[in-house]
């Protein structure tokens, strides 16, 4: 019983390592990677959360460059009770899911301001370089 829980579990750490070098576990970044370059390889998913204020009007606006792909948009909201309360400053995190492509550089870059305002007024500004291998 004993080798049997042992082989099970070495064949999950190899598979797990296997997995992780493929680039096919999902790498998660946030508000403490702003200004990074991550290496990476192409066909990797990856996401990136940001704290966001869409109760306020402060919603993070995304570009990407290269042949980065943005395949998804998400709010969490932090005080899911508040927000369908209508409180207003209700903040939470916008995530977006991003799929590396195989330009040699890539960046991912978001500016927070409310819609309308003026572009030099900017609330915060975030970007993601990837370096393909």
């Amino acid at each position: 019983m004993v080798k049997t829980k042992t082989a099970v579990f070495a064949v999950i750490v190899i598979l797990a390592v296997l997995l992780s070098v493929a680039g096919c576990l999902d790498r998660s970044f946030n508000r403490n990677n702003d200004g990074s370059t991550v290496q990476v390889s192409p066909g990797d998913t990856v996401t990136i959360a940001l704290g966001e204020n869409p109760s306020t009007g402060f919603i993070w606006n995304a570009t990407s460059s290269g042949d980065l792909t943005i395949t998804g948009k998400e709010f969490t909201s932090g005080n899911p009770v508040g927000e369908m309360m209508g409180m207003v400053g209700v903040g939470g995190s916008v995530s977006w899911h991003v799929i590396i492509g195989r330009d040699p550089v890539q960046t991912f870059s978001a500016v927070l301001r409310r819609p309308g305002d003026p572009e030099n007024r900017t609330m915060g500004t975030y970007s993601l370089t990837f370096m393909t291998s």
